[in-house]
């Protein structure tokens, strides 16, 4: 596994080397036909344009390419676009001298004013179109121009409160776009723009969206409240049930209403206008409901799963259908976790959400089921399901051993008690001095409170049972193992005087390492098993029958206080001169 995610990152790594010189060499060629003039800057605009497709993030904030195919469409009459780069360097700090030369001979040479448009509401996919008025008259340069814009706003364009800038050549015109310019729905307007002049032109955005809504049908009412724009001080709300014909039935300050007169058995569509101090329009939004529920009941439910996943079940009545959405909201964020509609529609089944990351408080989550009829404004049927997720654990209150003939069983205890982990790393402690223990196993599931297992090696009557569990995020251990019952103190007696008196407890392996600044314990692993110690020492016991006829490696690693680890030393241990028999 660990080479195949290796590969996968080394293709990756020579993927966006291979991206990054295919960049570099398209802006080095659109620069190269920059330099041979007018003739050639098709040909720039061509191969830059190549470029920004290949990296599209890197286009957005490189000066050498912004400069390059701002200069490219300045030769090519497309001030628009160049206008949009320049203005994107100069204001993002990335811009320099050429860049402001160019910028200056946009507003100041080309003979064009700007035009810039703005919403308050996010706009998305406007087009539009502009012609010269009649009787008004271009010279080439400007009939150049005045094409390359068309072009441009016949392409949907998306943007902000930032607003979109076109810059128009002097002249008189007729512009229409595919928002309204005001409340009465205008879509064109007349407009006579002068070399250096810098009009604004309000479109009425699209807001609030369907979700921003709150639409309660009832018997032969319909109670509606919406999402207030920024800036909006009073509202218009329309009814038609042909979309042709419109009555007014509300205009106030609430952003709420509730119609008490809506017919039954038939679509109502509703067009809401949002105006703001001045009387002026900012948005315009349409929603379409009935009069009453066409699903009858819903149900949703939620459990934590032992891999910390979620599984949601659940079910919608009988009823009208179209589609079901379950919304997850989480910190007050509210995000689609399922949406099914056409030929995958069921009335039943179950989301699997997760896996959830812990923290060190409780997570409320809340799924909500929504079942929608096509056009509706709100949701036919809403249920909700709520679920805690508990925090990561703390620390392991207390660890219970027994045996069974020769099979362990370990239990343990957390705090906080419900207090949960990715899973579980128990330890039992070894016979030699100054380790903490040998990893004998891993449980993962983030409920587990007991584990068994069967040593490797036969336990004698007398023989002490004691263990640690350390609870694990990833590759983190969320606690320690408590110091006092893990000492690693280097022996007072010293070897030679050990030996002089006959103690038979000479290790055969004694190793000691320079400390690790910041370590909170070692992780020595030798021949395949892992012991954690506290100390820069350990002692080893039959280390050479055990890896008698064997060529092992022996590493030591510091773990950190953020939970990563720092390799310390690696030694090979060759006892492949005593033969195993």
């Amino acid at each position: 596994m660990k080479r195949l995610a290796f590969f996968l990152l080394t293709v990756i790594a020579v993927s966006n080397v291979a991206v990054a010189a295919e960049f570099d060499n398209l802006v080095e060629r659109g620069e190269f036909f920059n330099e041979k003039g007018l003739a050639y800057a098709s040909d720039a605009v061509r191969v830059l344009e190549k470029a920004r497709d290949a990296d599209p993030a890197r286009a957005a904030v490189d000066l050498r390419f912004g400069n390059a195919i701002s200069d490219a469409y300045i030769k090519t009459f497309r001030y628009t676009e160049a206008f949009g780069y320049l203005q994107a360097l100069m204001e993002g700090g990335r811009g320099d001298s050429h860049t402001s030369s160019m910028l200056d001979f946009l507003l100041n040479e080309t003979g064009a004013g700007r035009l810039r448009l703005e919403s308050a509401a996010p706009v998305q996919g406007l087009t539009g179109e502009i012609s010269l008025s009649e009787g008004s008259r271009l010279d080439s340069a400007g009939k150049k121009a005045l094409d390359k814009l068309e072009k441009f706003l016949s392409l949907p364009h998306s943007f902000g409160k930032e607003g979109l800038t076109l810059l128009i050549p002097e002249g008189s015109f007729k512009v229409t776009f595919s928002l309204p310019l005001d409340a009465k729905g205008s879509l064109s307007a007349d407009m006579e723009i002068w070399a250096g002049d810098e009009l604004v032109q309000k479109l009425v955005g699209y807001y609030p969206p369907v979700e921003g809504w709150v639409v309660e049908p009832g018997n032969r009412r319909v109670s509606l409240g919406w999402a207030r724009i920024d800036g909006a001080s009073s509202f218009e709300l329309y009814r038609s049930l042909d979309l042709s014909s419109y009555e007014l039935l509300y205009a106030g300050e609430e952003a709420a209403f509730t119609d008490s007169n809506a017919p039954l058995g038939v679509p109502i569509y509703y067009k809401l206008f949002s105006f703001g101090p001045q009387g002026e329009a900012l948005a315009v939004s349409e929603v379409q409901t009935w009069a009453e529920y066409p699903v009858s009941e819903a149900k949703i439910e939620s459990f934590l799963n032992g891999d910390l996943t979620i599984s949601v079940p659940w079910a919608v009545g009988e009823g009208s259908l179209d589609s079901v959405v379950i919304w997850k909201v989480k910190d007050g964020v509210a995000e689609v976790a399922l949406n099914i509609s056409g030929e995958t529609l069921v009335r039943y089944g179950e989301l699997l959400d997760g896996p959830v990351k812990l923290t060190t408080s409780n997570q409320p989550i809340t799924y909500r089921l929504e079942a929608w009829l096509s056009g509706a404004a709100g949701p036919a049927a809403i249920v909700e399901s709520s679920i805690i997720i508990p925090p990561r654990i703390a620390r392991v209150d207390a660890v219970y051993e027994d045996r069974d003939y020769e099979e362990v069983h370990i239990e343990w205890e957390t705090f906080p008690k419900d207090a949960l982990a990715e899973g579980y790393a128990i330890y039992s402690l070894g016979d030699e001095r100054g380790v903490i223990g040998e990893l004998v196993g891993r449980v993962e599931n983030a409920h587990a409170r007991e584990y068994n297992y069967t040593p490797s090696k036969k336990l004698g009557e007398e023989y002490t049972l004691r263990h640690f569990v350390l609870p694990y995020i990833g590759d983190q251990f969320l606690v320690k193992p408590f110091e006092e019952e893990a000492s690693a103190e280097k022996p007072n007696t010293p070897f030679s005087k050990r030996r002089r008196v006959g103690d038979g407890t000479i290790p055969n392996l004694a190793l000691s390492w320079d400390p690790y600044e910041g370590a909170t314990r070692y992780l020595v692993t030798i021949a395949g098993k892992e012991r954690q110690i506290i100390e820069n020492y350990i002692e080893f016991k039959e280390l050479q029958n055990l890896l008698m006829g064997e060529n092992y490696k022996l590493t030591v690693e510091a773990l950190l206080p953020d939970g990563k680890k720092a390799p310390v030393l690696s030694l090979d241990l060759d006892y492949t001169h005593y033969p195993r028999q």
